[in-house]
């Protein structure tokens, strides 16, 4: 029996590493920043345009809370990240130190 592929939801979902916010991307406390990336698919290598959008949930500095939302697909998730902006925390993943 084979299994039924992962729709794009639930696989958006699994990637940390693509959640760490660019540089020009870093809003201020409650404000937000749409920005569009380019999504690689995996095994496939098929690149895809997505349009992403990061609130900041907080006022620490550096900040750390963020809420992603894919702009396409409505799909959002919490984002902590450290101070160098790469991720922590997203979903049920948890860095180890």
């Amino acid at each position: 029996m084979r299994r039924a592929a992962p729709t794009a939801r639930r696989r958006e979902g699994r990637d940390p590493a693509g959640r760490s916010l660019p540089e020009g991307a870093r809003p201020e406390p409650g404000d937000s920043r749409r920005l569009r990336v380019a999504w690689v698919r995996l095994p496939e290598l098929t690149v895809t345009p997505v349009a992403q959008e990061y609130r900041r949930l907080d006022s620490a500095e550096p900040p750390r809370r963020f809420l992603y939302r894919n702009l396409e697909s409505g799909f959002e998730g919490e984002v902590e990240v450290d101070a160098a902006y790469l991720v922590t925390a997203y979903g049920p993943w948890r860095r180890l130190r």
